[in-house]
């Protein structure tokens, strides 16, 4: 009985064998365990990150039909474009192209074909020289000391000719104090003219020519 016993113990650890050699896994399967209990061994498992693409959009069928994203839906307005530029007004065109004039040839040829000019001078210098009258009468003249530019139906900007040099006699009986404050203005020297701030501003009536209120401008002279 007991060698029957044995026979069979023998024939089941050889199926075990041979279970273990067609499954090599089985022992590494699980380390032994010698309290009795079943451990199970937990696995990682790694997922992979996924690009998802809304169920509502159109993909491209071939490279001839190219994806075309759908319209915003909504009313979008855009905002009123606000421009700051204004225009230079006549004065200051004058007197910047003038300022550019007074050292650069090519700038003043600009200025006299930019403009239509009307030159007006003092007809009462030589008198006033005298001393025989005291106030200027200003007329249109040929070879007047200053260049008026119409502004509308009666004004004019008036700034003074190109190259004039501010003696004692220009300052007073060629007008130029009349129309114009002189910084660094000296009756003991010749000045030529460096700058015009602002032109003087005159009215036209008939043949003569008169400084409005507040018309006078302002003009810098070599220090």
């Amino acid at each position: 009985m007991e060698q029957k016993q044995f026979a069979t113990y023998d024939r089941l650890e050889k199926i075990l064998e041979e279970l273990k050699r067609d499954n090599p896994r089985e022992k590494s399967q699980s380390p032994k365990n010698t309290s009795g209990q079943i451990t199970v061994k937990e696995k990682s498992v790694q997922t992979a990150n996924l690009l998802t693409v809304p169920t509502n959009a159109s993909l491209p069928k071939s490279s001839s039909d190219p994806y075309q994203p759908e319209p915003l839906s909504g009313n979008i307005q855009s905002e009123p474009i606000e421009h700051n530029y204004q225009p230079k007004s006549l004065s200051s065109q004058i007197t910047t192209l003038y300022n550019r004039g007074i050292n650069e040839r090519s700038d003043r040829n600009l200025f006299w074909e930019t403009f239509s000019i009307t030159r007006i001078g003092n007809a009462n210098a030589v008198a006033q020289r005298l001393g025989e009258v005291s106030a200027p009468d200003f007329r249109e003249a040929g070879n007047g000391d200053f260049l008026a530019i119409k502004n509308d139906n009666q004004s004019y900007f008036v700034v003074p000719l190109f190259d004039t040099t501010i003696t004692s006699s220009a300052f007073n009986e060629g007008g130029i104090g009349y129309a114009f404050e002189c910084l660094n203005y000296d009756s003991q020297s010749a000045r030529s003219i460096v700058r015009v701030n602002q032109p003087a501003i005159f009215r036209r009536e008939g043949e003569q020519w008169f400084l409005i209120d507040d018309g006078k401008g302002k003009i810098i002279l070599q220090n």
